[in-house]
């Protein structure tokens, strides 16, 4: 019994003298380690080394500390860390640290005892990556407030900031050719939450740029997904080249601007409500980025760069600054928005003045109002009777209001008959300031022309003065004298077409008449819309040009908002032919599906442009070549061919079929964008007009086909069909799995159309694979494959 338990203490101290012995041993064989191991906070970090995996013992100490906290002896682990569930011990020896935080950044020691009964050490530094989530760049110009509270007051400064980080990262600002900017950079140590944050300061020349793109770009074991942060800088070079212009939008009607311009890289678009208040709408960088619109405007960027609003209301006036830049200069495009929309009228009165010495009393007063189709404006108009008492001499004059057809009738029947008398005083429109004296049968022969008129006419009585119009022939000064009265004629369409009626059958001069409409317009009496109607006989009789046309009316334009000659052209150009359009003229001539006709050759959308340029303006060669010249040169045709094309289709003049068509050759033939495709085919069928199952097949799956059409506008274009609940989920669901089998969009296309069809319909899983199903589009595999990538 003695023998045994000496051989038991033989054992166990010749098992651990090799340690001991080794341990006093200073030059030990270190294991293979990194000097420095980089572990993420908060997540499990496992910190190995080679070494021969063959050892009897691996220990990990602090290495400010003799007395290990984990260890692992044979399959045996131990140690403080292990029982506190801080640290973890892997079989093959490594340290695991469960959840890493900025305490466990320190020096560690790991010491093996290896098999053959040799020791290795070796130290290693674990640094705590706190990873930068947010690095922010700021132009102090755009973002005062933000600037002073890194105590900075100087505009032409632009802060580049990286909060928490551990360790300290590194930053640079760059512009857009990639040179390093010369800049201040500051590193800042919190000791509450043990975290750097480092801040850039650059300082720009004055007047060195107007706008210029600049990248601040972070590096360093604390830098992960967030690697840069850009933006515009502005400064304070002026820019070379500004414009405006005015443009009228109706009451919630979408519109577009473009930004940047004149093939500049970077742009900025912002705007100035009416209380002056400025903000930034959106940014345009170089390599063709453009940022989303800011939420609060509610616009959109469309593929190819326009920025596309979803429309104000007139109290929403605004003006909008596009900012264009390069490396050598920069332009300002300003656009002025006005919105058509009702103003609420002003109220009138009317009293006799206090200094006046006869005894007049006012009765019988009356107010209209009315709104202006032209300006989106209210017109009121007051008339009153009155009487003066106590005066021999004076005649009661005739009261109504200028709008009164019966009035107009009665002062051109009597121009008619009197050619040599002045016009009638009791009329408030006054074509001549000197007062005349009238013969004593003046009152008696126009109430009798009054009444005979009135005996001999029934019904509208446009139609028997349009006729006396026809039949009298007039000198200059008679004919300018009417034409200024006949502008004011309610309704306003009577009047401009007797004007026109007069241009027509009267044989004045070219000159005399464009005197005369250019007066009218140039004292906004009646718009441009109206200035071409009237002068259309001239056009058609090929008396004028339509240069001549253009130049008139901008000449007769005030100076502080004249049109420019292009613009001018564009108006001029869209009322010729939509107006030709809106008396009854037809699409039909191209159509390709024509009731009851042969179908004719496929032409490209502008030679059928061209012919309906043709057919509608049945005018002189002349005329018509030359318009089709201008035609050639103007961007804005797009928008009238799209009108034509859906008046047509309103008009029942197109069928369905043959809308599409046409829509899709001119996507094709990239007449017009896909943009603008997506938004004429939503405002359709918003109008019910066409149905959601007209378009998506085989429609939409052809454009996909021909790539014609970028994910991004068929996804918004999608998205806009699924809201409108047009179609429901089973053919929705059917529809994009189609898609995806033809390979028509792709694995995240499919994705998020699916997210949104489940989100807008609140389906679940049990909904989706019923749908799928009984489908019979693909087998069973395939739908689990299906399914598993669907998120709910």
């Amino acid at each position: 019994m003695t023998l045994q338990v000496k051989y038991i203490e033989l054992i166990l101290t010749l098992t651990l003298l090799p340690f001991l012995i080794v341990s006093e041993d200073v030059n030990l064989p270190k294991a293979e380690c990194e000097e420095k191991y980089y572990v993420e906070r908060y997540q499990k970090a496992v910190i190995t080394c080679k070494y021969d995996r063959n050892f009897h013992t691996v220990r990990w100490y602090f290495t400010e500390t003799d007395l290990s906290f984990l260890r692992i002896d044979g399959t045996r682990k131990s140690g403080t860390g292990y029982s506190s569930g801080e640290y973890d011990i892997l079989d093959d020896g490594s340290m695991v640290i469960n959840e890493v935080n900025l305490s466990h950044e320190r020096s560690y020691t790991v010491s093996i005892l290896h098999s053959d009964g040799s020791n290795s050490r070796s130290e290693i530094m674990v640094i705590v990556l706190v990873i930068l989530k947010d690095l922010a760049i700021t132009d102090c110009k755009s973002s005062p407030s933000f600037c002073k509270q890194y105590q900075e007051t100087d505009e032409n400064t632009v802060l580049c900031i990286a909060k928490d980080t551990n360790p300290e990262i590194e930053l640079k600002l760059m512009n857009d050719n990639g040179t390093t900017l010369l800049s201040n950079e500051v590193k800042q140590f919190n000791d509450t939450t043990q975290l750097y944050t480092t801040i850039v300061t650059f300082k720009h020349p004055k007047r060195a740029f107007t706008l210029q793109f600049l990248t601040c770009s972070a590096s360093g074991h604390a830098v992960a997904k967030v690697t840069n942060a850009s933006c515009l800088v502005e400064g304070n070079l002026p820019v070379s080249r500004i414009t405006s212009e005015v443009k009228h939008v109706n009451d919630n009607e979408r519109f577009q601007i473009k930004c940047p311009m004149n093939d500049k890289p970077t742009g900025r678009l912002q705007t100035t409500s009416i209380n002056g208040t400025k903000e930034i709408v959106m940014e345009a960088w170089p390599n063709d980025e453009h940022l989303p619109c800011s939420a609060k405007f509610n616009c959109n960027v469309l593929h190819d760069g326009r920025v596309e609003f979803n429309g104000f209301t007139y109290e929403d006036e605004r003006s909008f600054e596009c900012i264009s830049s390069d490396e050598t200069d920069a332009s300002k495009h300003t656009v002025h928005l006005k919105v058509l929309g009702a103003r609420p009228p002003v109220d009138l009165t009317v009293e006799v003045g206090s200094g006046s010495n006869t005894a007049v009393s006012l009765f019988n007063e009356k107010i209209e109002t009315h709104l202006e189709q032209g300006n989106g404006t209210f017109c009121t108009l007051l008339s009153v009777e009155y009487e003066i008492k106590g005066c021999d001499y004076c005649e009661q004059p005739v009261n109504e209001p200028g709008g009164n057809l019966k009035y107009f009738l009665l002062y051109l029947f009597y121009i008619f008959n009197h050619p040599t008398t002045e016009e009638p005083r009791f009329y408030r429109f006054k074509c001549n300031t000197k007062d005349v004296e009238r013969d004593a049968g003046y009152v008696q022969d126009l109430q009798a022309i009054l009444s005979a008129f009135q005996s001999n006419t029934q019904g509208d009585p446009f139609d028997p003065l349009q006729s006396l119009v026809t039949q009298m022939q007039a000198d200059y000064k008679t004919l300018h004298c009417m034409m200024t009265l006949f502008a004011a004629i309610e309704p306003k369409a009577n009047g401009v077409e007797i004007l026109r009626t007069i241009v027509e059958v009267n044989q004045l001069s070219v000159d005399e008449y464009l005197e005369i409409t250019g007066e009218m317009f140039s004292t906004e009496q009646i718009t441009l819309q109206q200035y071409t109607l009237i002068t259309s006989p001239l056009l058609k009789k090929g008396q004028v040009q339509f240069q001549r046309i253009r130049d008139e009316i901008i000449k007769y334009t005030k100076i502080e908002d004249k049109y420019k000659h292009k613009k001018t052209t564009d108006h001029l150009l869209h009322y010729y032919i939509l107006g030709a359009i809106s008396n009854d003229i037809v699409f039909k001539n191209i159509s390709f599906h024509g009731v009851g006709e042969k179908e004719p050759e496929r032409q490209n959308v502008y030679t059928l442009l061209q012919q309906l340029v043709s057919k509608v303006l049945a005018t002189e060669d002349d005329f018509r070549k030359k318009l089709i010249e201008s035609l050639q040169n103007n961007k804005d045709v797009t928008r009238i061919f799209l009108q034509v094309l859906v008046f047509s289709f309103n008009k029942k003049t197109l069928s369905t079929n043959s809308f599409l068509e046409l829509l899709h050759m001119s996507l094709k033939e990239k007449f017009i964008t896909d943009g603008i495709y997506s938004v004429e085919i939503q405002n359709l069928i918003k109008e019910k007009k066409l149905k959601v199952r007209d378009i998506v097949n085989p429609e939409l799956k052809t454009i996909l086909k021909e790539n014609l059409m970028s994910e991004h506008v068929f996804e918004q274009l999608l998205n806009g069909y699924i809201r409108t609940d047009a179609w429901n989920k089973e053919n929705w669901i059917r529809y994009v799995a189609s898609l995806s089998l033809e390979e028509l969009i792709g694995e995240n296309m499919k994705d998020k159309l699916l997210n949104h069809i489940i989100k807008s319909y609140k389906m679940n899983k049990g909904e989706m694979k019923a749908i799928l199903d009984s489908s019979g589009l693909m087998d069973l595999e395939a739908r689990k494959t299906f399914m598993n990538s669907i998120k709910f």
